[in-house]
């Protein structure tokens, strides 16, 4: 910029945008496509379509996650096109064969993406879906599962804080789901299994989480409790039968495998992968962990617990710490040692290796418990 910024001045920056990003897929972000045609247009925070303050590394991109911030997005597409985002939809001008779209946020946002294409809408009540033609009857069957998911959750729950309706935006196969606070952009592989919403159900589970307040956050209290929650909803609301054990089963034997081979990943706590660069266990661990956990405290307890937290940290955040001491002083029974285990030492992972089966894990700490 021609001049340094003093604290709340503002400034414009106009990108030019030519040519494509490479080298996500051998890094594993395969799912990272940036995508301008007019077929099919997105710009999302994960491909760096526009600026973001911070180094490049991975590292710095798990960072893109504590911000907050307001936006006032205009896109200026062709009139036959439909502009959609997770924000709040204002105004919209037409100019000739040009049609300027303007958005704000509904809530202070951590990521912006912007999706354009010949979209439909199906709207109930605060809740839309922006979908692809072809799959007017798969929308049905996704607003189906948000409005099911969240009446759920909320039962158990409680009401959401300040709650302004929510978006589902379809995007094609391939290109990896992901949701901000008011909303999720869903693959298109998401929209074709009637009876498994898993995708669905995970993503609003995230809208009981509270902001992480640590630097490099683990993800275990997000991520595994949301992948938990995902197949304990297939067995409530699509009586998938065993959905969460047979689940927790094969990411044992996965872990089991993988930390076999890779010795190295056996001495590293789980309160420590955000800082290894392993948050992808937070996932399969994590949601083992959460599982045994839910065996322990029953679900009248465990609702209490997610309830009671988001409750109390919704507004200002939390850590980690903040989370597993909520959960020790809200049951029962003595965790201590259920939590040391798990999450601040690799007592749990050697239970894992050691070829320890997803029940023999429930029994060991429900007698070890009362």
């Amino acid at each position: 910029m021609d001049k340094t910024l003093s604290p709340g001045e503002q400034g414009k920056i106009k990108i030019g945008y030519d040519g494509y990003l490479f080298g996500y897929s051998a890094e594993g972000w395969r799912y990272v496509k940036d995508h301008i045609s007019e077929d099919f247009t997105i710009i999302r925070t994960d491909g760096f379509g526009y600026p973001i303050i911070g180094y490049p590394s991975e590292s710095e991109m798990w960072h893109i996650l504590q911000e907050k911030y307001d936006y006032k997005v205009n896109v200026t597409v062709p009139a036959e096109k439909v502009v959609v985002t997770g924000g709040k939809s204002t105004d919209w001008t037409r100019n000739g064969d040009e049609i300027t779209y303007s958005f704000v946020n509904k809530k202070p946002a951590w990521r912006i993406d912007i999706a354009i294409s010949d979209y439909k809408t199906l709207e109930n009540g605060e809740n839309k879906i922006y979908y692809f033609s072809h799959d007017s009857l798969s929308a049905l069957n996704v607003m189906k599962a948000l409005q099911n998911s969240f009446k759920l959750y909320t039962g158990w729950f409680g009401p959401l804080n300040n709650y302004q309706g929510f978006s589902v935006i379809e995007i094609p196969e391939g290109y990896g789901s992901q949701q901000d606070i008011t909303a999720i952009i869903l693959a298109g592989e998401n929209f074709q299994e009637p009876d498994d919403m898993r995708a669905i159900y995970h993503e609003i589970a995230h809208l009981w989480n509270v902001k992480n307040l640590e630097p490099q956050p683990c993800r275990f209290e997000s991520e595994g409790y949301a992948q938990f929650l995902q197949f304990l909803l297939l067995e409530k609301l699509n009586d998938k039968e065993n959905a969460v054990s047979e689940a927790a089963t094969d990411f044992l034997n996965r872990i089991k495998n993988t930390f076999t081979k890779n010795e190295e990943y056996q001495n590293i706590p789980i309160k420590d992968y955000g800082i290894k660069g392993m948050t992808d266990y937070s996932y399969t661990l994590g949601m083992v962990v959460f599982a045994i956990f839910y065996d322990i405290a029953g679900q009248e307890y465990f609702n209490k617990i997610i309830g009671s937290f988001y409750k109390a940290n919704h507004s200002e955040g939390a850590t980690l710490d903040d989370f597993i001491e909520h959960c020790k002083k809200s049951v029962p029974v003595d965790l201590e040692g259920f939590f040391n285990d798990w999450i601040y030492t690799t007592k749990g992972i050697q239970l894992v290796v050691d070829g320890k089966s997803f029940d023999e894990l429930k029994q060991y700490y429900k007698t070890a418990e009362l």
